[in-house]
């Protein structure tokens, strides 16, 4: 049924109508929620309640998750993240690194009149906080199946008090409590269980974010980028080493004209070049296709740039960053060989911060100095966030990083790079009409 709503003024204003109407109209213009819900990672309160600790746990990826599997991928004793997902990287690990100074007790099983995998067979074990129980199953979630060795918490015991096992067949057993950091086989009808000896170790680090970007565009900082050609507004062809001179270093701005976020880095850049003079040379690459070419000399003008603009062709682009979508604005400084010293992705605080450093420096600072405290800082954000309270295993308090991830994502996916891919589209894709850009910032 529809609700009766009123005005500012209390007013009958109109009859709202039902979500579901509201709903029909948003897919009818082509939108979908699918791919925008974030995964969800909730904290067992032990007391018949959760807490989502989705944010904090670094795994709420927007990827659009379909199948996660929890598995103990370096056996240290926590259960790590296995996700399976529909956009974007399609793998992600997020390695837990809760509570790893606590105890525990990993519990394989191998069924004989249960059937060898044991699947439906309970553990019990008996620790200080209380008694803990599992079962093995056969599968959980979208087509997945989690570790099949029950992994059991024991915070600072040093041993369980006991254990006890039903069988699918109907048998039961009890065994006493193993210690701590121990890995058994139980076999159904033996009276003993088997000591497993598993090797621990340490997953590889995360990439950075800084990382993740030069991988994606297959840039190396000792390696020369390829040089490629650009066409100047007066019509003449460059190659890129034509632009740059011994001893100077090259800013290589990649912009486009239908590009939001070009339209108000370009009057940023357009200052530090004029306070600057020719330290260090930029050069403004547009990105455009043929249909919007025509616009880039006045566009420019518009925002005032008297710095040099080219354009270049995909198929160089192509050359230059291995794609001919890398995202944009992108920021590309070169030495005087053509070497990559740093990349920046998207228009925002910091990457404003990192160009004001870099146009500001003295002439005889190391090349690398300016990027440091941008780069730490956003490294420091994203790697050391903690929770001083949360509880990974019974009686295990955490003071340690949360879920780390393993892979590479997408750009933007964080939200430290706001980027534009393409000129705007309806929910078709079709192209829409580009208008003039505007004044700058708005």
């Amino acid at each position: 049924m529809a609700s009766r709503v009123e005005d500012s003024e209390g007013r009958p204003a109109q009859t709202a109508k039902t979500f579901s109407d509201l709903q029909a109209e948003l897919f009818a213009d082509g939108f979908s929620f699918s791919g925008y819900e974030r995964d969800l990672v909730a904290l067992n309160r032990g007391d018949g309640t959760y807490l989502d600790i989705s944010g904090v746990s670094g795994a709420d990826s927007v990827s659009d998750g379909r199948g996660s599997v929890f598995a103990d991928f370096d056996n240290d004793g926590d259960l790590d993240i296995f996700l399976r997902a529909v956009h974007g990287e399609a793998h992600h690990l997020f390695r837990n690194n809760v509570g790893a100074e606590n105890g525990f007790v990993r519990v394989a099983l191998r069924g004989t009149d249960s059937g060898r995998d044991a699947f439906g067979t309970e553990v019990r074990l008996a620790t200080s906080a209380g008694v803990l129980t599992k079962v093995k199953s056969g599968g959980s979630g979208f087509v997945s199946q989690s570790d099949p060795r029950l992994l059991f918490g024991l915070g600072g015991d040093a041993a369980a008090d006991w254990l006890e096992v039903s069988w699918p067949s109907g048998r039961r057993q009890s065994f006493a409590g193993p210690t701590s950091g121990s890995s058994i086989l139980l076999v159904e009808g033996e009276d003993a269980p088997v000591e497993v000896r598993e090797q621990s170790f340490s997953l590889p680090n995360p990439l950075s974010p800084d990382e993740r970007r030069w991988l994606a565009l297959g840039l190396d900082r000792g390696q020369p980028v390829a040089d490629v050609s650009v066409t100047l507004t007066d019509g003449k062809e460059r190659m890129l080493s034509d632009l740059v001179n011994n001893g100077e270093t090259l800013l290589l701005n990649l912009w486009a004209t239908w590009c939001r976020p070009c339209a108000r880095e370009m009057p940023e850049l357009e200052r530090l070049h004029r306070s600057a003079g020719a330290h260090p040379r930029v050069v403004g690459i547009s990105v455009d296709d043929e249909s919007t070419r025509s616009r880039i000399g006045a566009f420019a003008e518009n925002l005032g740039i008297t710095y040099e603009v080219a354009h270049i062709d995909p198929t160089e682009l192509e050359r230059l960053l291995g794609t001919t979508d890398p995202g944009i604005p992108l920021s590309l400084i070169l030495d005087d060989q053509l070497r990559p010293i740093d990349l920046l992705v998207g228009w925002s605080e910091e990457t404003a911060e990192r160009l004001e450093n870099l146009f500001t420096r003295s002439d005889g600072a190391d090349a690398m100095s300016w990027l440091a405290p941008g780069r730490r800082a956003v490294e420091q954000s994203l790697h050391e966030t903690h929770l001083p309270h949360l509880h990974s295993r019974a009686n295990a308090s955490a003071s340690r990083p949360l879920w780390q991830r393993h892979t590479r994502c997408a750009s933007g996916e964080l939200g430290l790079d706001p980027i534009d891919r393409g000129p705007p589209r309806d929910s078709r894709g079709r192209s829409l009409p580009i208008g003039s850009p505007g004044p700058p910032g708005s």
